[in-house]
């Protein structure tokens, strides 16, 4: 039986649930958002913070984060561009996809901010020592741990390949590691921190990581220290 490094874990392990509740609740309630959405916990990369808010816009989500925003609050939006044979304004017209994710103005002006913003924080020249530090801190993780075989990343988007003691693929290894991060605190500096993680591959052995644009190198080094102790629990675990 694994035991879980939690540092007080358990005594805070009600804090999740009510953010989990709060994303099964208003995952498909699209159009039909709340007046007013309270969320005790939202994900920021990997730390949980506080916030209270009218309508969550979030104008700088990324996948690592709980993205109650454009998914829900506000429907998402996206630019495609097709020929006009198959995608002309007189054959797809509103409406003509699910009504859910029909334009709105809202939307809209949420969508513009995110570009405003995106476009003053100058990621073109902050994003490649970010994404080196983080692979760096990854590589790290590899050395430490044989059943971590690889790890690599593109951007900020990041892969941790696990392997048996044969060698092989650990099979199924990326949602323990999931829970581990999602369900346990782990203490950092005396606060307590939990990690957002999603797990792929083809035989469900990989633990995937795509960090907010935003990240600070502070951080960074706080989510391999987090992700360290969590690699250490799912051995613990066993294959």
């Amino acid at each position: 039986m694994v035991t879980i490094h939690d540092d007080g874990t358990m005594a805070r392990a009600k804090k999740t649930k009510y953010l989990r509740n709060i994303d099964e609740k208003y995952m498909s309630w699209g159009d039909n958002h709340p007046s007013r959405l309270t969320i005790a916990q939202t994900c920021v990369g990997e730390t949980l913070t506080g916030i209270d808010v009218d309508i969550y816009i979030d104008t700088h989500m990324r996948h690592s984060r709980c993205n109650l925003g454009y998914r829900n609050a506000v429907s998402p939006l996206s630019a495609v561009w097709a020929r006009k044979d198959p995608a002309g304004r007189d054959i797809f017209t509103s409406g003509h996809a699910h009504g859910n994710f029909a334009g709105h103005s809202l939307g809209s002006a949420a969508a513009l901010q995110t570009r405003r913003y995106m476009m003053s924080r100058d990621y073109q020249s902050t994003l490649p020592e970010k994404s080196a530090y983080y692979l760096q801190g990854l590589k790290r993780l590899n050395q430490k741990y044989s059943v971590v075989k690889q790890v690599d990343g593109l951007g900020m988007l990041f892969n941790v390949t696990l392997a048996n003691s044969q060698g092989d693929p650990w099979k199924n290894a990326g949602k323990p590691a999931v829970t581990l991060g999602q369900d346990y605190d782990y203490s950092y500096n005396g606060q307590y921190y939990r990690m957002m993680l999603n797990s792929g591959g083809t035989f469900g052995e990989v633990i995937k990581l795509a960090p907010y644009l935003d990240i600070t190198l502070a951080e960074i080094d706080r989510t391999m220290t987090i992700l360290d102790r969590i690699i250490a629990n799912l051995i613990e675990m066993g294959e």
